[in-house]
This record gives structure tokens, sequence and C-alpha cells, in this order.
């Protein structure tokens, strides 16, 4: 007959031995519980992990939303013609890519007319370039509406969407809101799109084009606009015909505000 103190199916020696571990195992309850506590601190944005959306959202929102407003009140005037010059009364324009994680310190974002006219919604754009440096509208939905931006891309439609589960992407961009500066409004005046002929001959495109930059730590002051042209190449290898137009045209639109800044940094 099996004694009391000992759980049915167990021998002695099992018995035994669990009874010495046991004590052992007990202490370990605390740090687990610790560690558990420090999970759940990160994932509210405190501790030692990365910030959740909402603190990052409540630490950098007044700040961006002052800048919307100045992109607002820009939007909301005739837009202004080139004026063959561009002249900055503050430190050097240097784009912030969208690259990841890591912030890219910068204090500069082109932005396309068209988006900014439709803030919810990233429009259909042959032209846009991977959104390396062209998340304005982002920055907008994340500070009034805590959500992503929808668009029309090559491949696909998105409606604007909560931003739940997509912290990193908040983490990514909406410090770069914060720190930006020098707003380059790009506004294209003509554009023909490249399409294939056969399987070895293609119809080049090509696009005439505007940029303008604002500074919108100056109340939006327009620091000037050039024009600027691309075309498809003779030759295109690699990425295919939509890329070589694309990179032609972001080549040209740098060489020109490069023209008259000389020590900005473009993508």
């Amino acid at each position: 007959m099996q004694s009391s103190d000992r759980p049915s199916g167990f021998s002695v020696w099992r018995w035994r031995g669990l009874a010495a571990v046991v004590p052992l195992l007990v202490p370990l309850a605390v740090p687990v519980a610790a560690v558990m506590a420090t999970v759940a601190t990160s994932a509210c944005g405190g501790g030692d992990g990365p910030p959740s959306a909402e603190a990052l959202h409540k630490k950098h929102a007044p700040v961006v939303e002052a800048k919307l407003a100045t992109i607002d009140k820009i939007l909301s005037q005739p837009f202004p013609a080139p004026t063959d010059a561009i002249k900055l009364d503050g430190p050097p324009l240097v784009v912030m890519y969208d690259t990841g994680e890591d912030t890219f310190n910068g204090n500069a974002l082109y932005a396309f007319e068209a988006d900014l006219r439709t803030p919810d919604t990233y429009q259909r754009n042959p032209l846009r370039y991977n959104f390396n440096g062209e998340y304005i509208n982002d920055c907008v939905m994340m500070t009034r509406k805590k959500m992503l931006a929808g668009g029309h891309f090559d491949t696909y439609s998105r409606d604007p969407m909560p931003w739940t589960g997509d912290d990193h992407i908040v983490r990514m961009k909406l410090p770069k809101c914060a720190a930006l500066r020098y707003l380059l409004v790009v506004k294209l005046d003509a554009f023909k799109q490249t399409e294939y002929i056969d399987k070895e001959t293609f119809g080049g495109g090509g696009a005439l084009a505007q940029v303008h930059v604002f500074d919108l730590e100056a109340g939006g002051k327009h620091a000037g606009g050039v024009t600027f042209a691309a075309q498809s190449s003779q030759t295109v290898r690699g990425g295919g015909i939509d890329s070589d137009l694309r990179e032609n045209f972001y080549l040209a639109l740098n060489e020109a505000v490069t023209k008259h800044l000389p020590d900005a940094r473009l993508r």
C-alpha cells in the first residue's frame, strides 16, 4: 500500500528526488517574474525597450503638428512660380532616408505636390522612389489620426489604416517628422510614361517638373524653386525602364537643387 505523502505512481527515489529539486526551483520564480515585468514595461514604452507608438506620439505630435499647420498654410496660398534660385537662411539641407529602424539624421523630406493635396493617401506616381525621403503623408496621418496613410502604388492600393502592430514604422518615421525643417515640394508639369514596344525595344519616357524648398521653421518661407527635366536613357540595363526613368528623374532633381545649394545632402 502506498504512503499518503507520495503521489500515486511515483517510486520512492523519484519522489525524494523531486522533493530535493523543488526548493531549488522556487527562487527562480522571482527573476522570471522580474523578466516578465520588464517585458511588459517595454511593451508599454517604458524601461529599456524601444518606445511604443503611443509614447512617441505623446512626445513628438505637438512638434509635428506645428509643422503640419505651416504646410497647410503653404497649400492654402497660390503655388509660387519658380525663382531660378534657392537660398537658405538656416543650416544645410539634408534629406532623411527611410532606411530602417535607425534614424538617419537630417532635416528635409521630399513631397510631391499631388500627395500634399490628399494627405490621407499617396497618389499613383511611377516616379516615386521607394518612399526614401517621401513620407510626409504618414507624418500627417500618424500625428492627426494615429494611422498610416493609404496609397496607390505600382502593384497594389491600400486604404489608410491604423498603426496597430506597426510600432516599428512609427519609431522609424515619427521622430524624422519632428526633425523636419525643409520641405522639398516636387510639382510635375508634364509626364510621359515609358512603354515596351517589343522584347528588345521601348519607348522612352520623360518628365518636366519644378522643385521648391520651404523652410517650415521660418513660417513656411519660400526659399526658392527651380525647374528641371529628365528622360529615359538610350540603353537600359538592370532594374528596367521605369526604374531607369525614376533614377534619372531624381538625379536631375538633385542636380537642380545642389546647383544652388552645393552643401546639400540629397539621396
